[in-house]
């Protein structure tokens, strides 16, 4: 039923100062009992005629005053429910005797129970429509309601020049997320903790203030825009959210340098605008350095599945940037990888997306635990800032990684494929890297044959074949960049591979990158579509390391690059000592 404007006062001033003492002293009650039940408090049960039976009194008063006012409404439900004068008289007929003790505490708690119940019905009943309430009091020409929050209720203002504003209003009741003691203080401390903040990636302070009723209101600019996880849903490159994430970075700090630690950063709580400039948002659970309030950490919910391991044991040591890191990098690996890091494991982002491997170091660190985690916002993006360039260009990243080849020959026909590819030349990359994969291959099992008594000459031919113009142009001296080999199908070549490192997954790899070339080698061969970009460079990197490793074991097949096959003369003919019987270019025995 809806309560006239008068009615409503007179429950304020009357009934509801007396229903919060109540309250209250059933609380100072409850809460010396301890954990073990009011044993080690030896107090007296007799205590409670001056923390409750007083206020119980005044309430019944009170509540004959209004009553008539109240019939049929949710605080008449809720005053006859809670039954507080005949609770009262239930504790007058128990003595101090020992026996009735745990009867006492139980009727205690449900007194108080029974009491914030009541307290909250009457706050909610007499608290002004806050649409109404915003409209008039902040003189708002349309005001509309946005979202819920632990603490408070987001609306959506207009002012009358048609400015939106963004408005939190503290919610008058008190609820386990947001205990009256300690709503209010974090309210303020909110608006405290942006008043020291201006950045362009947090949402900017406007004012602070009281509602006529008492509530609390935060003003502040208003966000156009959506969720990171709504706005990762509609299809962000990876660059775009390696980005919003280098934008939160930054806006960390410069907030850890002004003393403020966020510490419930998630998806939620980062707003991208259309442009793609990332906002961090809700500073309710704020640590402000210097604050002495320990209600701030020890009773606060945080949002688990981002809070790092040391803070879920003790929370007072959210009291730094450790807090804040540790959140943005499972916010990075959620938005990359689909699903956030489960505290054992974590799926490397460099299987899902090549590009990405380069950000697992970083995250790692990220989620490490203290001390091996970043020691600032500023070096966490710093590193990250190098993989997002390496994401974003990734063959440029690839040609330093071969340049460090020591064979000259492989590390410049690599490095040139990289350099090509980065220029979109794609093909020509692409005859570069599967003739190198094929060189390194046929001399590794040559030699492997050999050792083993296998007769080679009979088990491989060399075919002459058309190479495309670019790559030749740039290579000439790379023979067997030209050629392609018919290797006998033996349990030497099939252990000489095994041995080289190339796992099944890899070798299939570079088989289809073989076969693509065909066409742009050849005339007569039949077209197919070319191999992907990512797949290319998963054979170029898997290529440079394999080559790298060689090396770096001292094999002795590296030393034969550079070098002209046996067989051939300037004309790129085969000799016909290279060559086995047989037209078709097909083994025989």
């Amino acid at each position: 039923m809806r309560l006239s404007p008068e009615i409503l006062q007179r429950v304020r001033q009357r009934l509801l100062p007396h229903a919060l003492d109540l309250r209250d002293g059933a609380r100072t009650y409850v809460s010396r009992l301890g954990d073990d039940g009011g044993k080690s408090a030896r107090m007296s049960r007799s205590s409670h005629k001056g923390l409750v039976q007083p206020h119980s009194e005044e309430l019944a008063k009170a509540w004959r005053d209004v009553r008539v006012d109240l019939l049929g409404s949710a605080i008449e439900r809720a005053f006859d429910s809670g039954a507080f004068v005949a609770r009262t008289d239930a504790f007058n007929a128990l003595s101090d005797h020992p026996k009735h003790a745990d009867e006492f505490d139980r009727r205690m708690r449900e007194l108080l129970d029974a009491a914030e119940t009541f307290v909250e019905v009457i706050q909610r009943e007499t608290s002004p429509d806050p649409l109404t309430a915003l409209a008039i009091e902040l003189k708002y020409r349309e005001v509309k309601e946005q979202s819920w929050g632990g603490f408070g209720v987001l609306y959506r203002g207009a002012d009358l020049a048609g400015v939106d504003h963004a408005i939190k209003l503290l919610q008058p009741l008190a609820t386990p997320e947001a205990p009256a003691k300690t709503a209010e203080p974090r309210f303020r401390r909110e608006a405290e903790a942006l008043t020291r903040l201006s950045h362009p990636n947090i949402v900017k302070y406007q004012r602070l203030g009281q509602l006529d009723d008492g509530r609390w209101f935060l003003e502040m600019e208003f966000v156009t825009g959506e969720t990171l996880a709504k706005w990762v849903a509609r299809g962000a490159t990876f660059e775009a959210r390696l980005d919003a994430i280098l934008q939160i970075l930054a806006a960390l700090e410069h907030a850890h340098e002004a003393g403020v630690f966020h510490r419930d950063i998630k998806p939620d709580n980062i707003l991208v605008r259309p442009d793609g400039s990332a906002v961090l948002v809700d500073f309710g659970l704020a640590w402000l350095a210097g604050d002495v309030d320990p209600n701030l950490t020890t009773r606060s919910t945080w949002s688990l599945d981002y809070a790092p391991p040391e803070v879920r044991e003790d929370p007072t040591r959210s009291r730094s940037p450790g807090h804040d890191i540790y959140s943005v990098g499972v916010v990075l690996h959620q938005i990359l990888a689909g699903r956030r890091p489960s505290l054992t494991a974590r799926v490397p982002l460099g299987t899902i997306e090549p590009r990405l491997g380069l950000v697992d170091p970083v995250i790692d660190r990220a989620l490490a635990d203290v001390p091996g985690r970043f020691a600032s916002a500023a070096e966490f993006r710093a590193a990250l800032i190098a993989a997002a360039q390496g994401v974003a260009q990734p063959w440029l990243r690839q040609a330093a990684h071969a340049a460090q080849i020591r064979s000259e020959l492989l590390r410049d026909v690599l490095v040139a494929a990289a350099d090509l590819a980065h220029e979109n030349e794609l093909e020509t990359a692409l005859l570069l890297i599967a003739g190198s994969h094929e060189a390194l291959r046929i001399h590794w099992q040559r030699e492997f044959r050999i050792a083993r008594g296998s007769d080679a000459p009979r088990n491989e031919r060399w075919l002459p074949l058309t190479m495309s113009p670019s790559a030749r142009a740039a290579f000439p001296e790379c023979l067997w960049l030209g050629f392609e080999p018919a290797l006998g199908d033996d349990k030497h070549g099939a252990a000489a591979l095994a041995a080289l490192g190339f796992s099944v997954s890899d070798e299939s790899n570079f088989r289809d990158l073989v076969e693509a070339t065909h066409p742009l080698r050849s005339e007569g061969r039949q077209s197919r579509d070319p191999p992907t970009e990512d797949k290319l460079l998963i054979a170029h990197t898997t290529l440079v390391q394999r080559i790298m490793h060689l090396e770096a074991t001292e094999q002795p097949i590296m030393s034969r690059f550079g070098d002209r096959p046996s067989g051939w003369d300037d004309d790129q003919s085969p000799s016909p000592t290279a060559q086995s019987d047989g037209a078709d270019g097909q083994e025989t025995s």
